[in-house]
C-alpha cells in the first residue's frame, strides 16, 4: 500500500512537470514565430533600437532640408499630407483602440475565469474530503448505501479532474498569449509601417521641389542621408538574417521537443490508467487483508471469551459438586447422629 501510495504521487508530480515544460516550451515557439527575430537576442535588439534612432534623426534632417528648400514656396497639400502622414508615425494606432491593450484585457478576463474556477475546485475539493471523512467515522452508525455513496464519492472526484483539466488549458492559453504579446508588438508594427509611408512620402515632396530649382548643400545632404537610409535598411536586414541563422537550430530542437513531450504525454496517459487500476487494486488487496486480520482476531476474541466462560462454568461446576458432596456428608453426619440419639432414648 505504502508503495502503491509512493507511485501514485510520483505519476502526479511527473505529470506536473511535463505540463510545466510543456507550457516553457510553447513559450518557446511562440518566441520563433516572432516576425521581428533580432529582438530576441538582448544584444540585437539593441542594435535594432540603434537604427530605429538613426531613422528618426534622418527623417528629422530631411524635414529641416524640405523647409529649406521650399523657401517661400506655398506647399498646401504636400504639406497637408506630409503632416497627416507624420501624425500616423507619431500616433501608429491613431485613435483606434489598442489591439494589444484589448489582448490584454481579454487574458486578464480568462485569468479572472481561472482563478474562479480555481476556487470552485478547491470548495469541491474540500466538500468531497469532509464529506469522506464523516462518512468514514459514522459509517458504522448510519444505515446508508455504501456502494452507493463510494460510487457518488467517484464521481466527484472525476468532476473534479474534469475542472482541473479546463484549468491548465486555459493556464496554457494564458501563457501562450502573454508570450505572444510579448514578442508580436502591433504598436512597433504599425509605427515600421508609418515610417516606411512617410519617407517614401518626403522623397516625394523632394523630388517636386527639386523640379523648381534645386540647392546645391541641399541636395548633397539629401543625398548623403538616402544613402544612410539604405544603410540602415541593410543592416536590419543583416540583423533579421542573424537572428534567424540563430534560430534555426532552437526550430529543429523544439520540434524534436514538442514530439518527444507529445510521446511522454501519451505514454503517461496510458500508464496513468493502468497506476490506478494498479493502485486500486493494491488498496483493495489491502483493504481485504485488513478486514480479514480483523475478522480473524475478532474470532480469536470472540473464542478468547468461549474459553473463559467455559472455564468459569467449569469452576462453577466444581463448586456445585463441592458444595453438595459436603451437604451429603453433613446430611449422612446428621442422620448417624439422630439415629444415634433415638437407640439411646429407646434404652
Amino acid at each position: 500500500a505504502v508503495q502503491a501510495e509512493g507511485l501514485a504521487r510520483d505519476v502526479g508530480l511527473l505529470e506536473r512537470e511535463l505540463a510545466d515544460t510543456r507550457a516553457l516550451l510553447a513559450r518557446m515557439e511562440e518566441a520563433v514565430r516572432a516576425k521581428d527575430k533580432a529582438r530576441l537576442f538582448n544584444d540585437l535588439a539593441a542594435h535594432a533600437a540603434g537604427l530605429d534612432n538613426v531613422d528618426d534623426d534622418l527623417v528629422a534632417v530631411e524635414e529641416v532640408l524640405l523647409v529649406r528648400l521650399a523657401g517661400e514656396r506655398e506647399l498646401g497639400a504636400m504639406e497637408r499630407g506630409r503632416v497627416a502622414l507624420r501624425d500616423k508615425v507619431d500616433r501608429p494606432l491613431g485613435d483606434k483602440t489598442d489591439l494589444q491593450r484589448r489582448a490584454v484585457i481579454r487574458l486578464q478576463r480568462l485569468a479572472e475565469q481561472a482563478h474562479k474556477l480555481d476556487l470552485v475546485v478547491g470548495a469541491m475539493r474540500a466538500e468531497l474530503v469532509a464529506t469522506e471523512r464523516y462518512y468514514e467515522e459514522t459509517r458504522k452508525e448510519q444505515k446508508i448505501d455504501h456502494q452507493g455513496f463510494l460510487k457518488d464519492a467517484a464521481a466527484r472526484r472525476d468532476e473534479v479532474a474534469v475542472h482541473e483539466a479546463e484549468i491548465a488549458a486555459m493556464r496554457e492559453r494564458i501563457a501562450s498569449g502573454q508570450a505572444s504579446l510579448r514578442y508580436e508588438d502591433p504598436l512597433r508594427e504599425a509605427r515600421g509601417k508609418a515610417m516606411l509611408a512617410y519617407r517614401q512620402y518626403l522623397v516625394k515632396v523632394y523630388v517636386e521641389l527639386a523640379k523648381g530649382g534645386g540647392q546645391p548643400d541641399v541636395d548633397t545632404l539629401w543625398k548623403r542621408a538616402q544613402v544612410l537610409h539604405g544603410r540602415a535598411d541593410k543592416a536590419r536586414a543583416a540583423l533579421d538574417r542573424t537572428a534567424g541563422k540563430r534560430l534555426e537550430g532552437a526550430v529543429v530542437v523544439l520540434a524534436e521537443e514538442r514530439a518527444n513531450l507529445d510521446g511522454y504525454l501519451g505514454e503517461l496517459t496510458g500508464r496513468k490508467g493502468e497506476t490506478k487500476v494498479l493502485v486500486a487494486d493494491v488498496l483493495a488487496a489491502s483493504y481485504a487483508d485488513v478486514v480479514t486480520e480483523l475478522s480473524s482476531l475478532v474470532l480469536r476474541s470472540e473464542v478468547g471469551l468461549l474459553d473463559v466462560a467455559w472455564a468459569m462454568k467449569e469452576a462453577e461446576t466444581d463448586e456445585i459438586q463441592r458444595l453438595e458432596i459436603e451437604r451429603d456428608r453433613e446430611l449422612r453426619s446428621l442422620d448417624s447422629s439422630i439415629e444415634m440419639g433415638l437407640e439411646e432414648t429407646e434404652q
